[in-house]
């Protein structure tokens, strides 16, 4: 058996097919318990025979899919022997293609971290080379990790720019190719992709994995080199039409006039993301603000993580461009907690380190513009995700994919 035939809902007339849906129903129940379960408890929550699943839980052993965990307490008679899922031999890749940065990182089952591999060097471009690159990359880390590739689930990416996640096309980037991104790196790979936005894939970790997993209604903001918004309604991400929704850098909220990557003016991003930390110190700077760590005369160019450091070690113009946008994007936040009334939004994103230099000017601004009600109603966090946000959500929707989670 393999993971590309994990779809059990499909109809299949043959006994043999029939055999290997239910099979994936077993992996399916044991991957969502929170404990090893005996056979009987495995039938009665799949619905199957108790011979029937005696038999393929033998075949799955057997296979090295499931482990036995011991013997379940009971008063009286024979103790039942407990059944879990091998975690060792399920795995998902996940990877973010960032502007300056390759993340790999390879899941077990239950998310527990096998491999994490950076290329720090990598450049996006939206050149053949680049993909080739990406590509390699991720083969290397996969064969590094030592896993046969039938214990690898799939890869899901999470890439910059704008994502079609019905068809799995990058629109931003890559868009060269004559196929859908995803079946293009997916008939390189040989497994199972799945693709979305780079924000997203940080939503989807903050939701299963992070702050988010106990909220209903959760605004993910994730304020790094750009400035984006995973929606959680109804503990259901909020996607859009094509998957473009959550593109909070490019709302207008009156705040500025700068030019935007997109081509407009206005755009929020320009005003509370990196690139605008890194415009908003170069500004200061020809003011002839001071700063014991920024200068300038230098001409090393200014990187916005290091701004951000600055202003943990007590910079304190580092601080006062922090606090400045925090008061911003807290404004823009209030007009959307009036829209969709959620009970927590997690800041998240490279911006998260500095914590509360940034999350006390957002409550600020949001009570400018929020109803007091709804404000009151909604609990502001930083994320504690760091760097493994997005590629622990990139695999994370490959265990989605299969409805193991």
């Amino acid at each position: 058996m393999n993971f590309s035939n994990l779809n059990y809902d499909l109809f299949v007339s043959s006994n043999e097919s029939r055999q290997q849906k239910q099979s994936t129903r077993i992996i399916k129940c044991l991957s969502k318990s929170e404990e090893a379960l005996t056979s009987p408890e495995i039938a009665a929550v799949v619905r199957i025979s108790l011979p029937t699943t005696n038999k393929l839980i033998n075949e799955l052993i057997e296979s090295k899919w499931l482990i036995e965990e011991g013997k379940k307490e009971t008063e009286l008679g024979r103790r039942p022997t407990l059944y879990t899922l091998n975690k060792e031999r399920m795995c998902a890749v996940g990877v973010v293609v960032l502007l300056k940065r390759i993340h790999v990182t390879i899941l077990k089952i239950g998310f527990d971290e096998l491999l994490s591999e950076q290329d720090k060097s990598f450049i996006l471009e939206n050149t053949q080379a680049c993909i080739d690159r990406v590509i390699a990359f991720i083969s290397s880390v996969i064969e590094k990790s030592g896993r046969p590739k039938d214990s690898i689930m799939g890869v899901g990416i999470g890439i910059t720019g704008r994502v079609n996640t019905n068809t799995g096309e990058s629109i931003t980037y890559f868009n060269f190719l004559q196929k859908p991104l995803a079946d293009y790196i997916e008939e390189q790979l040989l497994l199972p992709v799945v693709i979305d936005n780079d924000t997203r894939v940080h939503g989807v970790a903050e939701k299963i994995l992070g702050k988010g997993k106990n909220s209903q209604n959760t605004l993910i903001v994730n304020t790094s080199h750009g400035l984006g918004m995973s929606i959680v309604l109804n503990k259901k991400m909020v996607r859009g039409e094509m998957g473009f929704a959550g593109e909070f850098g490019h709302m207008h909220f009156g705040i500025g006039n700068r030019q935007c990557l997109c081509g407009k003016q206005g755009c929020l991003g320009t005003e509370v993301s990196g690139y605008a930390l890194e415009e908003d110190l170069k500004n200061a700077l020809a003011r002839g603000e001071s700063s014991i760590n920024f200068s300038n005369k230098t001409d090393e160019p200014i990187v916005y993580e290091t701004i951000l450091e600055a202003a943990i070690n007590g910079d304190s113009l580092a601080i006062e461009l922090i606090q400045k946008q925090g008061e911003k994007l807290g404004s823009a936040l209030g007009n959307i907690i009036n829209l969709l009334n959620p009970s927590l939004i997690v800041i998240g994103g490279k911006f998260a380190i500095v914590k509360d230099i940034f999350t006390d000017p957002v409550k600020m601004g949001l009570k400018k513009t929020a109803l007091i009600n709804s404000a009151n109603a909604c609990k502001i966090v930083t994320s504690e995700l760091t760097d493994q946000a997005g590629p622990k959500g990139a695999a994370c929707l490959i265990f989605r994919k299969y409805e193991m989670i």
